[in-house]
């Protein structure tokens, strides 16, 4: 900015009755300071000097439109939820996370803690692999601006690289797809052979031989349940009896013999294990045994105990005779046919989700997914699962990793393991919105970890890069705060990813 100075303006006028002309004169000398007050970040230069706060004054816009995006998605998704399961839907991102965490956590309410035990089973659990590859070409683009040489392959600590390689590959090989032949860790959902597998620590989806199961069945359960009933509740409903088949007199007693399975195997005649009920008249009585009854009328809406003739959701003495999921099946005798999905387990079959098996240098071979380790010859897309070591000051290497994390997308997992015992409909919801979930999860946790190295920077930070100009100083006063206000909101979105585990935020 510059300012002319005006001496006169060429008017007479007297002092003590003398007439004096002051002449029309002018300086045109530049006697301003140029101290600016905002960051107008297109007059930094693009020097080594000033690059670096370009490029953070440019990284804190980044990320703090990159909070408001993973912020939105996770309202949105969590909204898609609880229309499904007939919750309110929230405005806010803790309005509309919080209620799947308060779900969540009843469904675990429910589980009993068996005789002499003093922990209840598990009868909520959202695993999925937590992998995503950071977006190392981002950074790797970053840290040329800042001048330094980078090249992803070269530049990756050792055993770190992976990219596709068209020659031997030695480490490990990656391959991921709906029904991937697998010797090796699926980190997925493995089909099981003829006769079934062990299914333990993960989720049975299909049939599991078990004489006794805690998850879901579509063809309910004949003996000892206690859940969530979709179909016909036979027994109780919340302690009041439902649906029992033999009315005695009124006033007479109508308890039952809790708890006492003498069904086989097969599910056949047995008493439903209800418990003493308060005396009613005209109603009460045994519940009946056998095979739970037909039709699915959803008589009751609280926790059922006894018989479930479909879509029972809990813990059964009984073999779940279809349709079985949201629960493990492995101990004795018990076998899964159909999927194993866990987070990670052995796989000599198909895989649904990524495939790894250990390449070796013994029997190094060509991989035809992704190599992690080293390649006989250039590897083509290459990304790092490491810090890259380009040559680059300590300001740049930070705000790049930043770049990068940002600019990281996760693919959604291909299989998962869930289970949410007593809580058919939540379950079906999380099945249905897990993936977009996940990949969310994985984002912000990245975003949350890479971005703490930029946070709380000042113009001390700076200074070893020796700039003068009072405009960079202020450019990186003002993209500090709006790293400090991303990353408070970021703490928020962080909070969201805990209501997988029943933890309001």
């Amino acid at each position: 900015m510059r300012k002319r100075t005006w001496i006169g303006l060429g008017v007479p006028f007297s002092i003590v009755g003398t007439s004096i002309l002051v002449l029309n004169c002018y300086s045109d000398e530049d006697t301003t300071v140029d101290i600016p007050t905002d960051c107008d970040v297109a007059q930094l230069r693009a020097d080594p000097v000033e690059t670096p706060a370009r490029l953070f004054v440019e990284t804190s816009v980044q990320l703090r439109d990159r909070v408001n995006e993973l912020e939105k998605r996770f309202i949105d998704v969590c909204n898609a939820i609880n229309r499904e399961v007939g919750t309110q839907e929230g405005r806010d991102i803790r309005s509309a996370c919080n209620p799947i965490a308060t779900r969540l956590e009843a469904a675990q309410k429910l589980a009993p803690i068996p005789d002499g035990g003093a922990v209840a089973p598990t009868w909520v659990n959202v695993a999925f692999t937590d992998a995503c590859q950071r977006n190392t070409k981002a950074t790797a683009d970053c840290l040329v601006q800042c001048g330094a040489a980078c090249d992803i392959a070269k530049d990756c600590p050792a055993g770190n690289v992976s990219g596709k390689c068209s020659g031997t590959c030695t480490g490990t090989c990656e391959v991921a797809g709906p029904d991937t032949p697998c010797v090796g860790e699926c980190r997925g959902a493995c089909d099981t052979p003829d006769g079934g597998i062990s299914c333990t620590a993960a989720e049975c989806v299909g049939a599991c031989t078990g004489t006794t199961w805690t998850g879901q069945c579509a063809q309910g359960c004949d003996t000892n349940f206690l859940g969530r009933c979709d179909g016909t509740c036979t027994g109780t409903c919340d302690g009041n009896p439902v649906n029992q088949k033999t009315p005695v007199d009124a006033g007479s007693d109508t308890g039952t013999d809790a708890g006492d399975p003498d069904a086989g195997d097969d599910g056949g005649m047995a008493d439903a294990g209800v418990p003493d009920a308060a005396p009613e008249a005209g109603g009460g009585g045994d519940a009946g045994g056998g095979q739970a009854p037909g039709g699915a009328d959803g008589n009751c809406k609280g926790v059922c105990r006894g018989q479930c003739s479909a879509n029972a959701s809990g813990s059964c003495a009984a073999r779940c005779r279809g349709g079985y999921s949201g629960g493990e099946c492995g101990g004795g005798p018990s076998r899964c046919n159909g999927v194993c999905s866990g987070a990670s387990i052995a796989c000599t079959t198909e895989c649904k989700g990524t495939c790894v098996s250990a390449f070796p240098a013994a029997d190094a071979g060509t991989c035809p997914g992704i190599c992690t380790g080293s390649c006989s010859v250039p590897f083509t897309e290459p990304a790092c699962a490491a810090n890259l070591t380009c040559p680059a000051s300590e300001q740049c290497a930070d705000i790049c990793a930043v770049k990068g994390a940002i600019a990281t997308k996760c693919e959604p997992p291909l299989a998962f393991e869930l289970r949410v015992v007593g809580d058919l409909a939540m379950y079906n919801a999380l099945s249905k919105h897990l993936p977009e979930l996940a990949s969310l999860v994985r984002e912000v946790n990245i975003l949350n970890d890479d971005s703490v190295r930029i946070a709380q920077v000042t113009i001390e930070d700076y200074k070893k890069l020796g700039p003068t100009r009072d405009r960079v100083r202020v450019c990186i006063t003002s993209a500090s705060r709006t790293v400090s206000d991303a990353r408070a909101q970021l703490g928020t979105v962080v909070g969201a990813t805990s209501v997988l585990d029943g933890l309001k935020f």
